[in-house]
């Protein structure tokens, strides 16, 4: 049984609404305290994370971005966060997770990589991996 240590701020990035609320799930699940935010593209995604900075001063903890999308891929959207990063501190930066079914490695600039469809068992072990939960 995993306990929560910590509670992230946490965005879901995907274009598919039933992906994002798959994952909203499972942090929800892992994290009960946790409240996702979602974006169904880049653009938004970016939007939320310069709103994030402004007013906290720091990006999500946690980003979770699909690859495939209208607009912005993931790639390119996580570039782009990173550049919006540049100036905050390694611990206000994000940990950017890579969605994808295709992909076997993170994006450039991202931290991890989850495999879809979503096993909320992947998602745990990032999560104690990076701090957010304990695996008793």
């Amino acid at each position: 049984m995993a306990k929560p240590l910590k509670t992230p701020s946490v965005l879901v990035t995907d274009d598919n609404p039933d992906n994002r609320v798959m994952a909203i799930e499972c942090f929800r699940a892992l994290l009960p305290h946790a409240y996702p935010d979602e974006a169904g593209n880049g653009e938004i995604a970016l939007n939320l994370v310069r709103e994030k900075i402004r007013l906290t001063g720091k990006s999500y903890d946690l980003i979770m971005m699909d690859y495939q999308m209208p607009g912005l891929n993931g790639q390119e959207t996580t570039l782009k966060i990173r550049e919006m990063e540049a100036s905050l501190k390694e611990e206000e930066k994000s940990i950017i997770i890579t969605w994808s079914a295709a992909k076997i490695s993170p994006y450039e600039q991202a931290n991890a990589i989850v495999k879809k469809p979503l096993i909320k068992d992947d998602l745990e072990l990032l999560l104690i991996e990076y701090g957010y939960i304990l695996n008793e």
